[in-house]
């Protein structure tokens, strides 16, 4: 048995090494923290100054791999955990307060000329997390730094899921579509489909040149078990042109029952809402300048008499100090 561990382990050395390699294994993470200071100007939450995990991204360590099959066909699998740094326990529970061990992701796949079809638990196509996603670069701050990314104003149905099927056709003349579905987006799947909450979504995107666009529609469709609820839906748009000098971005995202926008959750309400974004990244001093504003409009009615409206404006400076750390 020690035999067998210790040329495990020997073998995996080897394929870093070894350009030739039909297998590969990474082992890669995120180590993100810093100082955090937020000034509340709501009755009763008081400020607070002090240390915060996950400021740029949350961090994470992880697993992935792949290996030849046969011709162009590849099997895959990617395995990512959550963590903060500042007191080092997970970042990933489910609703019931039990942990996961790969909250992040839990994914294996193929990959061919077919495009790519993958299983597990992983973001959703419209969420800009995780491998899977099709919305990745619909930010200048990509859905990070805390509320300054978009998704302090846009909505989204449900940011990972479990049991889920999706494919990914291969990059046609700049065209790319998505589809995928969840059984259940938490959890084993229930006997009979309609006593889970199942998740859908499309997106397409386009990319030629400097141009990027994308689309994207989701759905929760709620358990029957709790027949009250309504179904939440999102549609996205989002796009972006880099002239060298400036790359400003555009987004729009219209929702209705979303899950949640910013920290307020409205699953199963079937409020409405529409956001906009307007940004740009530059390169600026060896750096990356980041900005944007952000306008939310929500009718609140059904959930607390009255409509919302939100702005916000975000600025920030990416500093690279080497090619690991910024």
């Amino acid at each position: 048995m020690n035999k067998k561990s210790l040329a495990a382990l020997a073998v995996l050395g080897c394929f870093a090494a070894s350009a030739s390699a039909q297998s590969s294994l990474q082992i890669y993470g995120f180590a993100d923290g810093g100082l955090e200071y937020v000034n509340s100007s709501i009755d009763g939450v008081a400020s607070k100054f002090g240390l915060a995990s996950g400021q740029q991204s949350g961090s994470r360590f992880g697993l992935k791999g792949s290996e030849a099959l046969n011709g162009s066909l590849k099997l895959v699998f990617q395995l990512e955990s959550g963590f903060a740094i500042d007191d080092g326990k997970t970042t990933m529970s489910m609703s019931d307060g039990s942990s996961r061990l790969f909250g992040r992701e839990a994914r294996l796949g193929l990959e061919g000329q077919f495009g790519s079809l993958n299983f597990g638990r992983f973001g959703t196509l419209g969420s800009g997390a995780g491998s899977v996603n099709m919305l990745d670069d619909a930010d200048p701050f990509s859905t990070g730094f805390v509320d300054a990314g978009v998704q302090a104003t846009q909505a989204f149905t449900v940011l990972r899921v479990d049991n889920a099927v999706a494919y990914k056709t291969p990059k046609l003349a700049g065209l790319q579509g998505g589809v995928m579905y969840s059984f259940a987006t938490e959890g084993n799947e229930q006997a009979g489909a309609d006593r889970n909450n199942r998740y859908s979504g499309v997106a397409l995107t386009y990319g030629v040149g400097k141009l990027w666009a994308a689309a994207s529609y989701e759905q929760i469709q709620p358990s029957q078990v709790n027949p009250t609820l309504a179904d939440d839906e999102v549609f996205k748009l989002a796009l972006n042109y880099d002239f060298g000098v400036i790359k400003p971005y555009l987004a729009y995202s219209h929702a209705e029952g979303a899950q949640k926008f910013g920290r307020l959750s409205l699953a199963g309400t079937g409020a409405k809402s529409d956001s906009y974004m307007l940004g740009l990244t530059a390169p600026l001093l060896g750096g990356k300048l980041m900005a944007s504003v952000q306008y939310l409009d929500a009718d609140l009615n059904s959930v607390l008499g009255e409509d919302a409206e939100r702005t916000v404006a975000s600025v920030g400076y990416d500093y690279p100090l080497s090619r690991r750390t910024n």
